[in-house]
């Protein structure tokens, strides 16, 4: 009888400890299903903080670039001395493009080479902010585009991903590297006189003349 009864007791315990077993079984299963789904939650939350939703583009006047436009020399340059420039010296040649030049619709965007080296330069008529990217190593034409605008701040496709313009941030950050894929060259805002003096031998991009103040 008392084997009996010591039988029955190991049965309950047993049972006991599978049932305990089973139920933690589900609370950690249970926890882990929580778990997954707040990640999961947290990741959407992310993407929508930084998903680029098609309505706060505005993609107007975005233009076509313009490539290797027609330079002048310093003699032949037909602007007033007053008049600003962006100045860049690259593969040891300097280069000035009338900075009125870039209001134009289609002007916010030249690629050009100077001395043999690519060179793209973005102005943004609103920002009045100027950028210009080389890649001392290539020899063509950089893959750099003007995609629209966003929240009124200019938004280049470079490499096939989005910056803004000003700051070199990506658009979508969690998506796409940090890093710029071309190195970014100082230019120098100034007048064309004081270009012209400190470069006596540059060239200069006018852009069209029907909206050039004539040179007195």
């Amino acid at each position: 009888m008392a084997v009996m009864t010591g039988l029955g007791s190991v049965r309950r315990r047993v049972v006991i400890g599978v049932v305990v077993a089973f139920i933690a079984v589900e609370v950690l299963a249970v926890g882990l299903l929580f778990a997954r789904e707040r990640v999961t939650r947290r990741e959407e939350q992310d993407r929508l903080a930084t998903q680029v939703i098609p309505d706060t583009w505005s993609r107007e006047n975005v233009g076509t670039p313009i490539f290797q436009p027609p330079t002048l020399k310093a003699a032949d340059a037909t602007i007033r001395p007053e008049e600003e420039v962006i100045g860049v010296v690259v593969g040891g040649k300097a280069r000035a493009y009338r900075r009125g030049a870039f209001d134009e619709p289609r002007g916010h965007l030249v690629h050009d080479l100077i001395g043999g080296v690519p060179v793209s330069v973005v102005y943004c008529n609103l920002t009045k902010c100027v950028r210009i990217y080389t890649d001392p190593q290539g020899s063509r034409p950089l893959d750099i585009e003007v995609a629209g605008l966003i929240d009124g701040q200019m938004v280049l496709k470079i490499g096939g991903t989005f910056y803004y313009q000003e700051s070199g941030r990506p658009v979508e950050p969690r998506r796409t590297p940090m890093a710029l894929p071309y190195p970014i060259v100082t230019p120098t805002r100034t007048s064309w006189r004081e270009w012209k003096g400190r470069h006596p031998e540059t060239d200069l991009y006018e852009g069209d003349r029907h909206d050039m103040p004539k040179a007195s």
